[in-house]
């Protein structure tokens, strides 16, 4: 039960994060509004900006639905006792489709729907859009989390990013073959190394340089898992 519970904690992080901003939110507005009225306009306490906050948690909020998605795909990720029951490697204690594993199942399929597929969704969207709406201040300011980091030419490039998170975790949750596992990883791997040097996305050199040497230390570690696969 406490796996169960600290299962549906981590997904319920992002729901009461976003509360968490809401309210701060809020809250600075209520400040701004009751300083306003006290001091009869003399004292101005600027509140935040509704688009800076959600720039803010769409900036936290891009990283985790990878984690999402792995936390999820970790319910697949089973070992085999010597009595022919599974267990999950991250949690011994519960059984593969026992009651309480399809629970948990029932938790991250809607987290998977919520925070991958939909949001994701959402930021595609967003990324059509942008080229029609970048000159507009508003949308720069609310989305530029989505933005920041890459070349003008490249703005899509995050989502390039989330699809080779979620693609990683799919591989490791769903091929069990510890050949196949390197074999596939070191295929998706090279394919967004060739993009990147094809691409070039990031907004400065030193990214470029320290994505480089992050891909290839680890297609290194792959090829010599491959081999004594």
């Amino acid at each position: 039960h406490d796996t169960h519970a600290k299962f549906i904690l981590h997904l319920s992080a992002p729901l009461l994060l976003a509360a968490l901003f809401t309210i701060t939110w809020l809250a600075s507005k209520a400040v701004s509004s009751t300083a306003k009225v006290v001091s009869k306009a003399t004292l101005l306490i600027p509140s935040m900006d509704v688009n800076r906050v959600i720039d803010c948690y769409g900036a936290l909020m891009n990283f985790y639905c990878v984690g999402i998605a792995a936390l999820s795909c970790r319910l697949f990720l089973i070992y085999e006792h010597p009595n022919g029951k599974m267990s999950l490697t991250s949690a011994h204690d519960v059984v593969y489709a026992s009651e309480e594993w399809t629970q948990m199942l029932a938790f991250g399929v809607v987290g998977i729907l919520v925070y991958v597929v939909l949001a994701n969704a959402g930021i595609i969207y967003i990324l059509v859009r942008a080229p029609r709406m970048i000159r507009n201040e508003e949308f720069r300011t609310r989305w530029m989390f989505l933005f920041v980091k890459f070349q003008p030419e490249s703005w899509w490039w995050g989502e390039v990013l989330i699809a080779r998170g979620v693609g990683v975790n799919l591989i490791l949750a769903f091929v069990s073959d510890g050949f196949l596992q390197c074999l596939f990883l070191a295929i998706l791997l090279v394919a967004y190394a060739c993009a990147t040097a094809d691409r070039r996305p990031w907004n400065y050199t030193e990214g470029s340089g320290v994505n480089f040497f992050d891909l290839l230390s680890t297609l290194t570690l792959l090829v010599f898992a491959c081999l004594s696969a």
